[in-house]
């Protein structure tokens, strides 16, 4: 058999799967050994997903913005990448953030005070600090063109004050 036509081949098999995964059709079950094979392969390379990035439904970005006020009143806001984080931190937030439910009070006061913790021993000056996790808002594409811009919206926030002595 000639090379092309095998490469030929293969390339089509592998565009019907990744058409199979945009449309979300299942093939065979992954309990079977060809159906976890298949899915194996799907997924190693890509052709198992459904490209909702392209959905309106995506996520927007996600920040962290600290407004810091230290003893004499003064206040100055910062973000994430300004109180010396580092690109290892700012990865592991915005997946944090991504993953983090909103509907968990426990879960986002501790996320919130770690992120206070980080902000205070960037800032010795800082009395007080204000953490807002944001998201940017991107209005619909009818907005738009009415003239309605994008825009940074708080989804949970909260004031934390430096203990004395620290």
């Amino acid at each position: 058999m000639n090379r092309k036509v095998v490469w030929m081949s293969l390339a089509a098999i592998h565009l019907a799967l990744a058409g199979a995964g945009a449309a979300g059709l299942p093939l065979l079950s992954p309990d079977t050994l060809p159906g976890n094979a298949l899915a194996g392969y799907r997924e190693a390379s890509g052709s198992d997903n459904s490209y909702g990035f392209f959905a309106p439904a995506v996520g927007s970005s996600k920040r962290v913005r600290y407004t810091l006020t230290d003893a004499s009143g003064v206040r100055r806001v910062e973000t994430l990448d300004s109180v010396r984080a580092t690109q290892e931190i700012t990865f592991r937030v915005g997946t944090i953030l991504d993953r983090a439910n909103a509907s968990d009070e426990k879960l986002r006061r501790v996320l919130l005070a770690s992120l206070a913790a980080h902000a205070f021993g960037a800032h010795r000056d800082a009395q007080r600090v204000h953490v807002a996790i944001e998201a940017y808002a991107i209005p619909r594409m009818e907005d738009f063109r009415q003239g309605k811009q994008p825009r940074w919206i708080a989804l949970f926030e909260a004031e934390f004050a430096r203990k004395e002595g620290l």
